[in-house]
């Protein structure tokens, strides 16, 4: 007996729609975060963190499950981190095919 596992050296692509570079927001306001993705074979999930420059998370990461080989995801993320400091930060979404 053998088993051979499919190689998938295809990432999924990401197209994000929201928010658009440059946008500006404050404490305390709802951030929409709207993107889709596909892949050649599966989805599997997503995650979505909000970072400082460094590429560290200041706000809870959001995951879900996803399915199929296109989706499209919308949610919102209140910024409620009342120690965050002004400056740039950035919206890091990050996609699995398994």
């Amino acid at each position: 007996m053998s088993c051979k596992k499919d190689d998938d050296s295809t990432p999924p692509t990401i197209s994000v729609s929201a928010p658009i570079e440059g946008a500006q927001y404050n404490v305390f306001d709802t951030l929409t975060v709207t993107f889709s993705t596909t892949d050649d074979q599966q989805l599997d999930h997503y995650s979505v963190k909000l970072t400082d420059v460094n590429l560290s998370p200041v706000e809870p990461e959001v995951t879900a499950s996803l399915s199929g080989r296109s989706q499209n995801v919308s949610f919102q993320m209140v910024i409620d981190n009342l120690h965050i400091l002004t400056g740039t930060h950035y919206v890091m979404i990050q996609v699995s095919d398994g």
